[in-house]
């Protein structure tokens, strides 16, 4: 029977190289060191760069889900390293139902600048998604052209022409920027 590739473990190999506990702690915290009950390097880590003055995307260097964004044992469970930072630097969320909101469209790359999170409503949020769909970020005026030209020209061509996807065509031609959040933006473009 092969052991844990980690020094002085002796347990069964799951997978990795890793007994279970290894293995699982690498999976959720990016390193098979990190025990959340006892070690606090993602929230010393959070800690460090919570005033953090740069524009770009701060990549969480830690674990992360299916889905590509950092997570991090915070406030008793395992949370988004996203939101655990939108707690950090903006406070308590206005109500339970929010949610912390990336400005960049980066979060699903790990993204936990501070200055790119706020606290948004689930439609603000998916408002947020529309216009930053599959990396391609759109401007208000640009959701405001589609949603003008869909009226009159093929969503497919529009979809083709802006390198976006011809379901978010639809939604801006049915009007899903009016519900989500955003058509006061389109309106004062």
């Amino acid at each position: 029977m092969k052991i844990c590739s980690i020094p002085d473990c002796c347990g069964p190999i799951l997978a990795k190289g890793f007994c279970q506990v290894h293995y699982w702690r690498n999976h959720r915290h990016g390193s098979p060191f990190i025990n959340p009950s006892r070690d606090g390097a993602p929230l010393d880590w959070i800690g460090l760069h919570v005033g953090h003055g740069g524009e770009e995307c701060l990549l969480w260097p830690f674990g992360h889900n299916s889905s590509g964004y950092g997570s991090v044992f915070y406030r008793t469970h395992i949370m988004g390293a996203h939101r655990a930072m939108c707690f950090e630097a903006h406070g308590e969320p206005p109500s339970e139902s929010h949610q912390a909101a990336h400005s960049c469209g980066n979060g699903h790359l790990g993204c936990v600048n501070p200055k790119h999170l706020r606290w948004a409503t689930a439609q603000e949020n998916a408002a947020d998604k529309i216009i930053h769909q599959r990396g391609t970020k759109l401007s208000i005026e640009q959701c405001r052209e589609i949603a003008i030209r869909a009226l009159n020209e093929k969503g497919r061509d529009l979809a083709a022409e802006f390198g976006v996807s011809a379901a978010l065509v639809s939604k801006l031609k049915r009007g899903y920027y009016q519900r989500s959040g955003i058509a006061n933006e389109l309106k004062s473009a």
